[in-house]
């Protein structure tokens, strides 16, 4: 019988000794939902999120064998494959019967590559809530649940060839799920006290961004009252009063966010939170809304100092007015957070500037948490599709290095050493 369940976040350290500040901002949400509805049908799970947890290699053997699971699902991002298939292979020679999983946005798009390996046997792609709990069942009753009809998947045959199911449907009802219990794991290990989930997808279509793909290009959230009574059972039931809304676009929806915030009021005045927007769906008088219902701080994708520039990656916000909106969301007490992106198909030097520039002012002017990343193309975006039509070099498939931070292509306009230089003097600009 295949009963006991594990499930993993990779770290793109693998396996390592963490340090005092090492926090994540949340828990691994997806493990969670999945976690949640494994327990709903009968079966024991354990998560272990190893970009926080302090594990050695001995250490994480002596679980695997006193925990003994049949099988281990494993989150995976990009930056974290190659841990991934190393955490895999200790899993299968402490276990060898175990079957090993692999989920996230990097295998969904790429399920041949992780399906090469001897260590794992199965690929979950896209939303993996059904589709795990049906690959659970097939292993405990293969006679009468065909490998063949559960959607989404991809393994191996009987003849070592890689076999892809149809693609699964995108959940549409999204209050059937259960709501996700993060006392699953140790809290300390988080900065956030509560990361909840409103909606999945994003309405914009950013051509560095790997959402909208994910979600099959539809933006769906879950009902209002749904969602108000997960913040009421976390806040009765455990005292939090401080929630993180993990959303790409919180504020996709007026109507929806209105009574989101007529609500949560209801609920307790000493609750706050904060949220992710996009610029072109924000007006002073959303910002004052979401300020009285007790947001306290709005992250806002930016991306780019140059307007044509953004025209250029669909992100389709105008510059001027995301400039006004960081500003007055400061000025009413919401601290504005902004990302920057450097590298862009179309960059120029000139550009970068700017985009540094606009950095700069919107951390000394507006009293914003400012980030800046290198241009990645991560599979499934357009921009990684579309690279060569769009004049970038992908140097290296090496996904170790595909953490925003290193630079691992060339523009036309700018080498891939150039950008490296770049970021280091735009972070020293930016410190200074």
């Amino acid at each position: 019988m295949y009963k006991k369940v594990l499930l993993i976040l990779s770290s793109a350290n693998k396996l390592r000794r963490k340090s005092f500040s090492d926090k994540s901002s949340a828990p691994p949400l997806g493990l969670i939902y999945i976690g949640n509805m494994l327990k709903i049908h009968g079966y024991p799970v354990e998560i272990i999120d190893l970009s926080v947890e302090d594990y050695s290699l001995d250490d994480f053997k002596q679980f695997l064998e006193q925990y003994s699971p049949d099988v281990v699902g494993i989150s995976v991002y990009t930056e974290t494959y190659f841990s991934s298939i190393e955490i895999s292979k200790i899993i299968k020679s402490c276990v060898p019967s175990c079957k090993i999983v692999l989920g996230g946005a990097h295998v969904t798009f790429l399920p041949e590559e992780s399906l090469l390996n001897d260590s794992v046997d199965f690929v979950v792609r896209n939303e993996g809530e059904f589709a795990f709990v049906q690959l659970m069942e097939y292993l405990n009753n293969s006679h009468s649940y065909i490998i063949e009809n559960i959607k989404g998947l991809s393994y191996k045959n009987a003849k070592g060839e890689i076999i892809s199911n149809e693609q699964r449907g995108y959940l549409k009802n999204l209050d059937v799920l259960p709501i996700p219990d993060e006392n699953i794991l140790p809290s300390e290990n988080y900065t956030y006290a509560a990361t909840i989930l409103s909606s999945r997808g994003c309405p914009g279509g950013c051509i560095y961004c790997a959402s909208r793909a994910m979600s099959g290009g539809k933006y769906r959230t879950r009902s209002i009252e749904n969602f108000i009574g997960e913040i009421y059972f976390k806040y009765k039931k455990y005292g939090i009063k401080y929630f993180n809304i993990f959303d790409d676009t919180f504020t996709a929806n007026v109507k929806r966010l209105s009574l989101f915030c007529e609500n949560i009021k209801e609920i307790g005045e000493d609750i706050t939170w904060r949220c992710d927007s996009r610029a072109d769906v924000l007006n002073e008088d959303i910002l004052h809304m979401l300020k009285d219902a007790g947001c306290i701080a709005i992250h806002i994708g930016i991306e780019s100092g140059s307007q044509e520039v953004l025209d250029g990656l669909k992100k389709y916000i105008d510059l001027k007015h995301a400039e006004a909106m960081v500003k007055y969301a400061n000025s009413i007490g919401i601290r504005p957070m902004c990302s920057f992106i450097i590298g862009h198909h179309s960059d120029t030097y000139e550009t970068i500037d700017m985009t540094v520039e606009l950095g700069i002012k919107f951390k000394n002017e507006y009293n914003a948490m400012v980030a800046f990343s290198t241009n990645t193309p991560y599979p499934g975006t357009y921009l990684y599709n579309n690279a060569e039509k769009l004049g970038i070099t992908i140097h290296t498939k090496n996904w170790n290095k595909y953490d925003i931070v290193q630079p691992v292509i060339s523009t036309k306009n700018i080498s891939c050493t150039e950008l490296r230089n770049i970021m280091y003097e735009g972070q020293i600009r930016m410190n200074n």
